[in-house]
């Protein structure tokens, strides 16, 4: 429509620099909005919460029992490892009895791990139930299969990546090699600063 009875021509370029502009906020919103979609710990447990913190946030967490060598987990920094003096024996998911470790580091939140209470349901049935309970919540994963029936285990990985935290759930098959052992884990994770965030 003409301004005050003259008609303006929009150069190209502008429209073109107007245009670019937009398709680039709509990225940034759609990355925002995806970022919300980053659980930030696992239910209302989240990254850098002190022990105190996730026992008030999970009421059915408790302390752990034993010695704190039996509570440290492996990790390559043994200056700084993972401690889970915190946990929640019985959980049901999907059907199934978990229990969770909610791993400390340098007293601050940083991983937890659900493991199977009963290992004989550690088949490729649950893993498949799982993988599709969190496509559901969280998208499509990045999945990776290792080794095969002549070079086991074999490894099933399902991996959901956000910026703060990798939801991990692995499926380890032993049975090739003469023995009846399965495991399933699922791993939430606070992602470090080396791993780009």
């Amino acid at each position: 429509m003409p301004l005050c009875g003259v008609t303006h021509r929009v150069p190209s370029a502008v429209c073109s620099a107007v245009l670019r502009s937009a398709l680039i906020l709509l990225a940034a919103f759609a990355g925002i909005a995806r970022a919300a979609d980053d659980p930030a710990g696992w239910t209302n447990a989240y990254w850098g919460m002190t022990v105190d913190q996730v026992r008030s946030a999970v009421p059915a967490s408790e302390p752990l029992a034993g010695p704190a060598e039996e509570r440290t987990f492996f990790c390559p920094d043994r200056d700084h490892p993972l401690v889970s003096p915190l946990g929640v024996k019985h959980l049901k998911l999907a059907t199934v009895d978990w229990s969770v470790f909610f791993l400390f580091r340098d007293a601050k939140l940083v991983q937890v791990s659900l493991r199977l209470n009963d290992k004989d349901m550690a088949g490729i049935q649950l893993y498949s139930k799982l993988r599709d309970l969190l496509l559901d919540k969280y998208g499509r994963p990045f999945e990776r299969e290792d080794g095969d029936k002549s070079d086991p285990p074999v490894t099933h990985k399902s991996t959901w990546t956000f910026p703060l935290t990798s939801i991990e759930l692995a499926h380890k098959d032993f049975r090739d090699l003469g023995m009846k052992l399965e495991f399933l884990d699922l791993t939430y994770a606070q992602r470090t600063a080396q791993e780009g965030i």
